[in-house]
């Protein structure tokens, strides 16, 4: 919980200085490639090579994904942070 929380804390700090949830939802994707890309090529993960099959497979929840996220971070741009801080 304490990690979800400050999750939403760094979130709003950010939605801040990057006013469009698009701009930080592209960030987000962009360094998660190059992290990923990184620990393929020092052999510290692996995973099967890409094929059309497994895209074509993994595309609708790849964009329920996205949209997810992108909805989150733009409720995230217009909720107020004390609201949050209330226990389920």
């Amino acid at each position: 919980m304490a990690i979800s929380i400050g999750m939403i804390f760094i979130n709003k700090a950010t939605m801040q200085v990057f006013p469009m949830p698009s701009t930080l939802l592209l960030l987000q994707m962009v360094s998660s490639v190059v992290i990923v890309r990184g620990l393929l090529a020092s052999d510290l993960v692996f995973f099967p090579s890409f094929s059309l099959d497994k895209a074509k497979h993994l595309l609708p929840v790849t964009l329920l994904y996205t949209a997810n996220v992108g909805f989150g971070l733009m409720a995230v741009a217009a909720l107020n942070v004390p609201v949050r801080g209330v226990p389920d």
